[in-house]
């Protein structure tokens, strides 16, 4: 399966003992990068990637704002020469209980196969979270660039104000 390489540099800022990562700002840069396989594929992936400018931290969610639902999937790594850790669907392109993702360990063609059929909430955001905290300094997020979707937003991080923010807009959206 093919995947293109869309490489974002993010600069980040962390507001004290919150952990709480927003991004600020997105430099765009696409390089024309094909990872091959011997499988023929319907989908090609692009992914934006977060780096924390510091350590790896713990991971538990990941929160999305898009334009429209998409297929994704995550990896996760916390050091540079380490070893991705993929998360997607279950066989259903669905979360399970809870909002939870599906690990396949370090099997990529697997998250690819059982991609993530994302389903957002009123306010275009998506919620997905991860089977237990990863130490993450990097994130990928792997959107299907077959797909006329938008990101406007990603958020790798643990419980945190963005939750609160999501769970208000929602109230908000209702009123």
């Amino acid at each position: 399966m093919a995947t293109h390489e869309l490489e974002i540099s993010v600069s980040s800022k962390t507001q004290s003992a919150s952990a709480l990562t927003t991004i600020q700002e997105l430099a765009v840069s696409v390089s024309s990068k094909t990872q091959s396989a011997s499988a023929l594929s319907l989908y090609h992936w692009l992914y934006v990637q977060y780096e924390s400018s510091i350590v790896a931290y713990d991971v538990d969610r990941i929160l999305l704002w898009l334009s429209a639902n998409t297929h994704c999937y995550f990896a996760t790594k916390a050091t540079l020469t380490g070893d991705w850790t993929y998360f997607a669907g279950n066989s259903s392109h669905k979360l399970a209980t809870d909002s939870k993702l599906t690990s396949y360990g370090t099997v990529e063609v697997a998250a690819q196969t059982n991609y993530l059929q994302t389903v957002r909430d009123p306010n275009g955001r998506v919620k997905a979270v991860l089977p237990s905290f990863q130490q993450a300094k990097y994130v990928r997020l792997f959107i299907d660039d077959t797909e006329s979707t938008t990101l406007y937003e990603f958020w790798p991080e643990t419980f945190s104000g963005r939750e609160i923010d999501f769970k208000l807009a929602a109230i908000m959206g209702a009123i």
